[in-house]
């Protein structure tokens, strides 16, 4: 079934994360946010609020945790 109009394939969701994985001149790369297979800078209020992110790590380490111990 193709994708919904503005949505990307499997394959397209998961080509910027196979390629980080991949690239051997990314070794040691680390708190880059990549986007289509590029880094960029992410825009926006909430990607700067650290209060927000704190809550983030938070919250996703209590509903991981059962399964991290």
């Amino acid at each position: 079934m193709p994708p919904r109009a503005g949505f990307k394939t499997p394959e397209q969701g998961a080509a910027t994360q196979v390629y980080v994985a991949a690239r051997r001149n990314l070794d040691g790369v680390s708190g880059y946010y990549f986007e289509d297979c590029n880094p960029v800078t992410p825009d926006g209020p909430h990607m700067q609020d650290v209060a927000l992110a704190e809550r983030l790590w938070a919250v996703s380490e209590e509903l991981t945790g059962d399964y991290l111990s």
